[in-house]
């Protein structure tokens, strides 16, 4: 049995959606929801990414309808960590392979190239400040650990979540929720 934490080489956020997406900004909602489950992740393990994987696709299962399905890899210009840069990077993307008129089933992000955060060099002509911006995703991250996940949120993550999963057969989680818990009558 090993005790040594390891860190991940990569993390991956995807999720086949509980309705199929045909609205642009529903897709883009899901998928900045994902980079920023991943970009939490990443921070948590202390970890910055050098590229992502974006993939996206129609039901393979339904002849009924036009198939599609494609990925692109993004290099970043240098190792991130910061949610806001992460979402800049790929929601152009996203915006360019996704095609109209498909029904699309499933998406996910995948974050690879991880380093760890402490041995990134500083760019000495860069114009935004790199402290700056890591107080502001550890505030964001302390207040949604505290408060709840996603308190704090990106616009682009949309309020309106059409795309979720079907939970109909969720078992009762009755070690963590109070509601869920089992009560006997005697």
């Amino acid at each position: 049995m090993e005790s040594i934490f390891k860190p991940k080489k990569s993390i991956c956020t995807s999720r086949t959606f509980g309705n199929m997406v045909t609205d642009r900004r529903d897709l883009i909602g899901a998928i900045a929801m994902y980079t920023t489950r991943c970009a939490e992740k990443l921070r948590k393990q202390h970890s910055c990414a050098n590229f992502a994987h974006i993939f996206i696709c129609s039901n393979p299962f339904r002849d009924d309808l036009p198939q599609y399905i494609c990925n692109k890899v993004i290099k970043f210009p240098f190792p991130l960590s910061d949610t806001g840069e992460i979402l800049h990077y790929i929601i152009d993307i996203v915006k360019k392979i996704y095609k109209p008129g498909y029904h699309y089933k499933r998406a996910g992000v995948i974050l690879g190239g991880l380093i760890s955060d402490n041995a990134i060099q500083s760019n000495l002509f860069e114009s935004i400040n790199r402290s700056d911006r890591i107080k502001l995703q550890r505030s964001i991250d302390s207040i949604n650990k505290k408060m709840g996940r996603d308190v704090v949120r990106y616009a682009i993550q949309g309020y309106k979540k059409s795309w979720l999963l079907k939970q109909q057969q969720l078992s009762p989680c009755y070690t963590t929720r109070w509601s869920d818990l089992l009560s006997v009558s005697l």
